[in-house]
């Protein structure tokens, strides 16, 4: 849909577990802007409200956050709920999640008079404790975050141990440090095979990050074998 109107936005969006983390912020506000109001059809699909086409590239181009980033943001945000995404041959399709929590349709008239109303209402709940938004991210709070930075699980979880490592060896894995890690591991391996390979020889090894696997050398006993087997071919 063209980028027209606007969305609303509560104060108490800043008690919401992700506020602090930038990035995750971010995004999610552009999720916020991207998906329909109303319901739309897309070359035959339909698109609900909640929902919009979108693609990492498009993401990368809209936040400014490098792909990595992007795919980190998105995995934290689908393991609180906050969001769901199907990908198909196509597009990708991402919904957030309880979208009318955060743009309810109570005197959405595009007015301003309207937005004030629905403001109020918003505030009346607020003050009286029944705002049902900030009750659910109290409750997420308290209870362990799972991240997920990569869908292939086998290296989501090998990844997650060199984390472990890592804290062993009193090394702190703070939110730039990973995803420094996780620029590092992409650059040097592009097959989720290669990268579990690296990961697993940096928890052996005891590294704090990861190195490019050393190729095998030939055995010197072969390479003297060939070079013997050259020379007697040139003296023939």
């Amino acid at each position: 849909m063209e980028p027209i109107g606007f969305i609303k936005m509560f104060r108490s969006f800043r008690s919401w577990e992700w506020w602090e983390d930038v990035n995750v912020s971010r995004l999610f506000l552009n999720l916020l802007l991207e998906v329909n109001y109303v319901d739309d059809n897309w070359k035959g699909h339909l698109i609900k409200r909640g929902q919009t086409i979108t693609s990492l590239d498009k993401l990368v181009k809209q936040t400014g956050l490098s792909k990595h980033v992007v795919r980190l943001c998105l995995n934290k945000l689908k393991s609180t709920h906050e969001i769901a995404c199907k990908t198909t041959h196509n597009f990708t399709l991402v919904e957030v999640l309880k979208y009318n929590d955060f743009q309810s349709l109570e005197n959405t008239n595009g007015t301003l008079n309207g937005t004030l109303n629905g403001t109020r209402t918003a505030q009346e709940r607020h003050k009286n404790g029944t705002n049902i938004r900030s009750k659910e991210v109290k409750e997420v709070k308290n209870k362990s975050k799972t991240v997920v930075y990569f869908e292939n699980i086998l290296l989501d979880e090998t990844f997650k141990e060199l984390l472990k490592s890592r804290k062993l060896l009193k090394t702190p894995n703070t939110e730039r440090a990973v995803n420094l890690l996780l620029t590092k591991l992409e650059s040097l391996a592009k097959a989720d095979g290669e990268k579990i390979d690296l990961l697993n020889e940096s928890i052996e090894r005891g590294w704090k990050t990861v190195f490019p696997l050393k190729k095998q050398d030939k055995p010197k006993g072969i390479l003297k074998d060939l070079k013997e087997q050259k020379e007697l071919f040139e003296k023939l």
